[in-house]
């Protein structure tokens, strides 16, 4: 049964891509000009510009090569082999749920959440699939051995290393999720019998791609700017949460003297998205400062304003929550989205349709699932605390198998927190879209069991005998 829905989520994805074919949505046009720019000079390997100190080398340099192969169907190369690796993502879910919960239907349903989360970005020229897959597949993996109280062989430590390195290549907020999966790598090999030495090498093995990944980008970049770093994404990633708390505070954030502080104070007015790349424009030209600073400038006056004003940003987190717990699990919005929505271009498959021409029952189905999120991610975040506190007070000790039910919860919503306290949008979790069921699906399982058991000893006849109140005899 598990074959033929694999066949039939596969059969769909080729439909998907023959119907729509590439997606293009706003930041498509960065990835784009930094693939250009690799085909065309060679300065960029020594002489950094905005787009290349903005944007990681990964995803260029994987267009720059589909281009090579095919310079007319390059996007095509591109959602095709974002679309396989997908598959790949779900297949070792189907596995890892399998493990889990021994129910054929709830695999089935885990592939089918990762599926109807990724569906729109495993079409789009956008590095959210490639990073999601690679993501979820080194995740999965490691679970597996968690959940089966194996450990991974130093070779598959270091293959799984190197698979959150290319993660890294593709987005480099992935640097600050390794420490998910390198945490339940680390639990599985305290919990086995191996010698130090080897849970030492293993561990070592594993964070050496990443290590070396990140050493030798930021040395790259000291080559080329004078200065060490990864990125200057900042300047746009964390310039927004301060632009958009603004809206729930009658003080002024930009309250310093930098030329940050200056420019904002005057230039915005909103506090929305809209504003914040014209701003960064502004200081660049007024101050004539470079990515790198405006960056740097931005991470020191985002954590200030979190320090001086956390009161506004849970309340900012609050609501980035509540917006993302309507999305956990909605298969008729990623469609919805392909058809309707403005945001995107589809060269291949023409213009986007009116809302209001849309089947209706795609529209009801949107609303619905929107409720269903809701319920879901409430049950996902209090039946874990729900069952620690079961344990705790029938003095049930805590299981491997909920240790790694627990690290596969914290690694769900610590992603997801990451981005509440930034910006959150569906396509940023689509990784651990998959472990969401499989957390959930395995806790209410246990709890079952849990209350199965309790019952069957409460209704034998040595429960019978101690909780029975003896029958006094007439005097």
């Amino acid at each position: 049964m598990v074959r033929f829905a694999f066949a039939a989520l596969a059969l769909t994805k080729i439909f998907l891509i023959w119907q729509f074919g590439p997606l293009y949505l706003p930041d498509s046009g960065l990835y784009l000009s930094f693939a250009t720019k690799i085909l065309t000079s060679t300065s960029w390997l020594s002489h950094a510009n905005f787009i290349t100190e903005f944007r990681i080398i990964g995803y260029p340099a994987l267009i720059a090569f589909a281009k090579l192969i095919n310079s007319s169907y390059f996007d095509y190369i591109i959602i095709t082999a974002q679309s396989c690796l997908s598959l790949v993502a779900i297949f070792l879910l189907f596995r890892l749920s399998y493990l889990v919960t021994n129910s054929t239907l709830a695999s089935i349903f885990v592939g089918f959440a990762y599926f109807s989360a990724s569906l729109t970005w495993d079409l789009s020229m956008l590095t959210d699939s490639f990073y999601a897959s690679l993501f979820s597949i080194t995740l999965t993996i490691l679970a597996t051995h968690s959940f089966k109280k194996t450990t991974p062989s130093m070779l598959t430590a270091l293959g799984l290393g190197t698979l959150l390195a290319t993660s890294i290549l593709i987005r480099e907020s992935g640097l600050y999720f390794c420490l998910f999966p390198l945490t339940i790598l680390t639990t599985t090999l305290l919990v086995c019998k191996l010698p130090a030495a080897k849970k030492i090498c293993t561990v070592a093995l594993f964070l050496l791609p990443i290590c070396s990944t990140y050493t030798t980008y930021t040395n790259w970049n000291y080559y080329r700017t004078g200065h060490s770093f990864l990125t200057t994404g900042n300047q746009s990633a964390l310039l927004q949460p301060i632009v958009k708390v603004g809206r729930y505070t009658d003080r002024n954030i930009f309250d310093g003297n930098h030329p940050l502080d200056v420019a904002a104070s005057s230039f915005i007015k909103k506090h929305e998205w809209s504003e914040v790349f014209p701003l960064i424009s502004k200081i660049r030209e007024e101050y004539s400062l470079s990515s790198y600073e405006i960056s740097d400038a931005v991470k020191h006056k985002f954590f200030q304003s979190l320090a001086r004003h956390p009161h506004v940003y849970i309340k900012y987190i609050l609501i980035e929550m509540i917006y993302a717990s309507a999305t956990v699990f909605n298969p008729a919005n990623g469609l919805l989205g392909i058809l309707t929505s403005e945001w995107i271009e589809r060269p291949h498959s023409g213009a986007q349709l009116d809302i209001n021409h849309v089947n209706p029952i795609l529209k009801i189905a949107n609303r619905a699932f929107y409720a269903v999120s809701v319920i879901l991610f409430a049950l996902f975040c209090l039946l874990i605390p729900a069952k620690l506190l079961s344990d705790y007070v029938t003095r049930i000790p805590i299981t491997p198998r909920f240790i790694a039910l627990l690290q596969l919860w914290f690694t769900f919503l610590g992603m997801h927190g990451a981005y509440w306290l930034v910006h959150w949008e569906q396509r940023y979790t689509v990784g651990v879209s998959g472990i969401f069921f499989v957390v959930l699906f395995g806790v209410i399982q246990d709890l079952l069991a849990q209350r199965k058991l309790h019952k069957n000893k409460t209704d034998s006849p040595t429960a019978q005998i101690i909780f029975t109140k003896p029958k006094l005899k007439a005097a």
